[in-house]
């Protein structure tokens, strides 16, 4: 891993394809892709393969304000590891990631790390 990433982890008591389809389908990413009960996600499509595009838009309950991503998968192998770029425009800035998702199954849990990486430019992440 890069030594500038912000690296996090979560362990989940689910089998590894219902994590997976929990992270990539759309109608479960609005579900939980926002950062506080006073926003939401109202939109997601996802086409999960190598050039393909994660598009979610999040905004504020009261529509008070709301901005777009767009991911583009780099890497994808199915139930272990997504790779993607990601660019978002808010206040007129956009800004750009790149993201290393990994899932890993150990008993009855699986642990899903992210590993992000704030650039100006697209570049692979480093391992």
């Amino acid at each position: 891993m890069n030594e500038n990433a912000i690296t996090l982890a979560a362990n989940i008591l689910a089998p590894i394809g219902v994590v997976w389809n929990r992270w990539v389908e759309p109608k479960h990413i609005t579900q939980w892709n926002f950062a506080s009960d006073d926003w939401h996600c109202p939109s997601a499509s996802n086409d999960v393969r190598v050039g393909g595009h994660c598009k979610t838009r999040m905004e504020a309950k009261d529509q008070s304000f709301g901005f777009d991503l767009d991911y583009v998968y780099d890497e994808v192998e199915g139930h272990k590891i997504l790779t993607d770029f990601m660019s978002c425009k808010c206040l007129d800035k956009k800004s750009i990631y790149n993201l290393v998702y990994y899932f890993s199954n150990k008993l009855h849990a699986t642990t899903v790390t992210t590993c992000t990486l704030y650039s100006r430019t697209r570049i692979k992440p480093l391992e």
